[in-house]
C-alpha cells in the first residue's frame, strides 16, 4: 500500500511537489484542514445569497486570484475529500496523483477526441486502456473495442442502444418498436430504467428478475419470464445484469444466463442474439486478479480475505461471455477524476450497430473527416469528449499496476471486514450483508431494549418491527448528522433506505459505509467502530427517555 499512498500523497518528486504547491497556493488558508472528510469544514452561508452573488457579471473582469479565493473559499467548502480515512460516504475515488496530472493537460490544452487530426495521439489511450481491460477479461484485443463516455449512464444507454439496433434494426430510421422489453435485475441500478427512459423504450417495458437469497438474479425466473416474451413476439432490447452493485457488489452467473439466451435463440429461430450486457462499472476492480497465484498468494493477503477476492474474480471473469460492459475508473478504487468511464464491446463487430455511417440521413463533413484517419465520433454519443479521461485511466493503470491495484483492494476489503467485526461486538449493531465480497458494510441498529435474540430478525418478517425498526434507524441518523457528521466532527457514513428489500417488499434501512481511502489505518477502523457505539449508547437514552413521543405508544412492547 505505500507506493498507493506515494500516489495519493505526493511527497520528494520535484513533479508532484510543483502539483502540491500549486494547490496549497490555491487553497491556502481558505482550506487549511485538507485530511478532514470536507475542506475547509461547513460554513452556513445562504444558499439564495451565494447565487445572487455570483450571478452577477462584471463590467470589467475581477483580478485572478480574488475570483480563485471567491469560488474556492466559498463554493469548494462542501466537497469530500475523497482521501481522508474518515469519509465513508459512497463510491467516490480518490485520485491518483499522476492520472490527475494527466487529467489536467488534457483540459489545460483542451484536448478535443472528435478524431485524431484534433487529438494528435491522445486516442491512443483509449484504444490502449481498452486492450488492457480486454486482456484483464479474458478476451483478445483485437477482437474487441471500446470508448470512454459520461459515467456509468452512458455506459447503459450504448449497452441498451446496440441491443435496440441488433434486435429492432429498422428503429435506427422508424423509432422503437412498442414490443420492444428490456430485462433487468432486481438489484439493478436505477440508471437502467433512465436508459429506457431516454431511449424511448419506457419504464413500463422493463421486466425485472427475482434475485436470490444471496441477492444474485434467479437463473429460473429469468428463463420463464424470457421464454414467455419471445413466445408472446415480443423484441428482447436488452438483458442487463449485475456486475458488481453498488451496495454488496453483486455478480451474477453470467455464463449461464448467456447460455440460456443462446439455447432461445436457437429453438426460437431468432434472427438476432438478443444484447446481454454487465453493469460492471465497479466489479471490473476484481479482474486485476487475473494471473495471480491464489495458492502461493505473493502478496501474503489473508485467507479470509483472499477466498472472498477468488470467489468474486471467478464470477467477474464470466464477463467475457458477454456481449458489453463497462468500467467507472472515477469510482472505489480507480484512482481517477470523475467522469472516466470506458464501454467496451466483446464484439468489435458490434459498432457497426451504431455507426452514424450507415444511416443516409446523417452527414459528418462538418468535422473535416479527410484530414483524419481515425474518428471514434463515427459511433459515440457525444462529438466533444475529452482527452482528459482516456489518459487519466491510462496514467493510473500505468503508475498502479496489477499489484498497486489488488493490494489497494484487498485491503479495502480486509479492513471492510474489521468493521464489521467491530461494530457487531456489541450486540446491537447488525451486519445485513452477510453475502458481501466487497467493500462496503450496511449496518443495521436495534435499540438496546431490544432481546438480543431478536436482533436481525425482523428483516424478512411480517410484523410491524420492520417499519419501527427502519424509523429507529433513520432517527439515528440523522441526529448523528445534526449533531455531529454536518460539522465534520470526526467520521462520515451515509444511510440507506432500501439497500434490499425483503419478501414482502418492504425496504430495509440501513447505515452505509462505504471504505474507499488508501490511507486507511486499523486504528482509523477502531475509532469509527467506537464512535458509532458510543453515538448509539447516547441516542438509546433519548429514545428511552422519549420513546412515547418518539414512536407509537406500544412499540417498545412490539419489539419485545
Amino acid at each position: 500500500m505505500e507506493k498507493i499512498k506515494k500516489l495519493i500523497t505526493p511527497t520528494n518528486n520535484k513533479l508532484e511537489d510543483d502539483l502540491v504547491n500549486l494547490k496549497k497556493s490555491l487553497l491556502g488558508k481558505l482550506c487549511p484542514n485538507i485530511e478532514d472528510p470536507r475542506f475547509g469544514g461547513k460554513i452556513a452561508y445562504d444558499f439564495d445569497e451565494l447565487i445572487n452573488q455570483f450571478s452577477i457579471l462584471p463590467v470589467d473582469g475581477y483580478e485572478p486570484n480574488y475570483v480563485l479565493s471567491e469560488i474556492i473559499g466559498k463554493l469548494c467548502k462542501y466537497v469530500p475529500n475523497w482521501r481522508s480515512p474518515n469519509l465513508h460516504y459512497n463510491v467516490g475515488a480518490p485520485i491518483n496523483i499522476v492520472s490527475s496530472m494527466a487529467y489536467s493537460f488534457a483540459l489545460e490544452n483542451n484536448i478535443f477526441t472528435i478524431n485524431n487530426a484534433l487529438s494528435g495521439n491522445t486516442l491512443i489511450a483509449e484504444s490502449a486502456v481498452t486492450n488492457i481491460l480486454s486482456s484483464l477479461a479474458g478476451l483478445n484485443p483485437d477482437s474487441t473495442i471500446g470508448w470512454f463516455t459520461f459515467g456509468g449512464t452512458g455506459i447503459n444507454l450504448y449497452g441498451l442502444k446496440v441491443g435496440i439496433n441488433k434486435s429492432a434494426p429498422l428503429s435506427r430510421k422508424n423509432g422503437i418498436n412498442k414490443n420492444v422489453k428490456v430485462f433487468t435485475t432486481k438489484n439493478a441500478h436505477f440508471g437502467h430504467f433512465i436508459s429506457t427512459e431516454w431511449l424511448g423504450v419506457g419504464t413500463d417495458n422493463v421486466i425485472i428478475i427475482d434475485a436470490n437469497k444471496d441477492g444474485t438474479t434467479n437463473i429460473s425466473d429469468f428463463k420463464n419470464k424470457l421464454e414467455y416474451e419471445i413466445r408472446n413476439n415480443s423484441i428482447i432490447g436488452c438483458i442487463y445484469l449485475n456486475g458488481g452493485t453498488s451496495y454488496n457488489h453483486i455478480v451474477d452467473d453470467i455464463d449461464e444466463f448467456v447460455k440460456f439466451r443462446d439455447e432461445l435463440t436457437t429453438k426460437y429461430q431468432l434472427s438476432y442474439k438478443p444484447h446481454i450486457h454487465v453493469d460492471s462499472v465497479i466489479g471490473w476492480f476484481w479482474l486485476f486478479f487475473k494471473g495471480y497465484n491464489f495458492i502461493k498468494n505473493p502478496l501474503q493477503i489473508e485467507e479470509i480475505i483472499l477466498q472472498k477476492i477468488k470467489s468474486q474474480y471467478v464470477r467477474i471473469s464470466k464477463i467475457k461471455f458477454a456481449d458489453s460492459w463497462g468500467a467507472d475508473f472515477h469510482k472505489g478504487i480507480g484512482g481517477c477524476p470523475v467522469d472516466s468511464s470506458i464501454f467496451i464491446l466483446n464484439k468489435k463487430s458490434d459498432a457497426d450497430l451504431i455507426s452514424k455511417k450507415l444511416d443516409s440521413n446523417i452527414h459528418m463533413h462538418q468535422i473535416a473527416e479527410e484530414f483524419s484517419s481515425d474518428s471514434p465520433i463515427n459511433y459515440t454519443l457525444e462529438n466533444s469528449r475529452s482527452a482528459g479521461p482516456m489518459l487519466s485511466a491510462l496514467a493510473s493503470l500505468m503508475s498502479m499496476g496489477k499489484n498497486g491495484y489488488r493490494k489497494y483492494l484487498s485491503t479495502l476489503i480486509h479492513y471492510s471486514e474489521m468493521l464489521k467485526l467491530q461494530l457487531i461486538q456489541d450486540p446491537h449493531f447488525y451486519s445485513c450483508d452477510k453475502y458481501n465480497l466487497g467493500y462496503v458494510a450496511m449496518i443495521r441498529l436495534y435499540p438496546d431494549f431490544m432481546p438480543c435474540e431478536k436482533i436481525g430478525k425482523d428483516i424478512n418478517s411480517k410484523s410491524n418491527n420492520i417499519i419501527a425498526i427502519n424509523e429507529y434507524n433513520r432517527l439515528f441518523f440523522n441526529w448523528d448528522y445534526n449533531k455531529r457528521i454536518s460539522v465534520s466532527n470526526g467520521v462520515e457514513y451515509s444511510y440507506s433506505t432500501s439497500f434490499m428489500t425483503n419478501d414482502n417488499g418492504i425496504g430495509i434501512h440501513a447505515l452505509k459505509f462505504y471504505l474507499t481511502s488508501p490511507l486507511l489505518t486499523k486504528e482509523n477502523i477502531t475509532n469509527c467502530a467506537m464512535t458509532l457505539q458510543k453515538l448509539k449508547k447516547e441516542f438509546d437514552q433519548l429514545v428511552n427517555k422519549n420513546h412515547l413521543r418518539m414512536f407509537s405508544s406500544n412499540w417498545k412492547v412490539k419489539c419485545m
